[in-house]
């Protein structure tokens, strides 16, 4: 597959060809969040009680992690955000969302299942009233 327009050889450099190469691109995402005036955290860690494992028909699932947490204040929005960087392959599908390839829809467990969807961001909102709270009372 060829490069983008406009893609010059320091852009493979900055973003990466390698394992480490999502990372890169989680950072610039979050710092465009946070030049919008989000507040961000990355690589957050869902940790869900038994009962909303039960829930979610996973009872032995692992902490759900999430690319990037942004909050703005100013609109009372919760950005929630799954990075992916494909620089050399065909990206992330529509079908991927559209429900007209499960295969694609695999990997976006997270935005294809409202069930699933609705427990994590509910424990992750709750978490994040919890930090909060903690922080101001410093």
């Amino acid at each position: 597959m060829r490069n983008p327009p406009g893609f010059r050889a320091s852009d493979a450099f900055f973003f990466g060809k390698g394992p480490e190469a999502w990372t890169h691109f989680e950072q610039v995402v979050s710092e465009i969040l946070w030049m919008e005036g989000y507040w961000v955290r990355t690589s957050v860690k869902v940790k869900l009680t038994k009962e909303e494992k039960r829930q979610i028909g996973r009872h032995s699932s692992p902490r759900w992690e999430i690319d990037i947490v942004a909050y703005s204040g100013r609109k009372n929005l919760l950005r929630v955000v799954e990075c992916k960087s494909y620089i050399d392959s065909a990206g992330v599908r529509a079908s991927a969302f559209d429900k007209s390839n499960p295969k694609h829809a695999k990997p976006y467990k997270l935005f294809n299942e409202p069930k699933l969807r609705r427990v994590v961001f509910k424990r992750l909102c709750l978490s994040t009233r919890r930090v909060e709270h903690v922080e101001r009372h410093r």
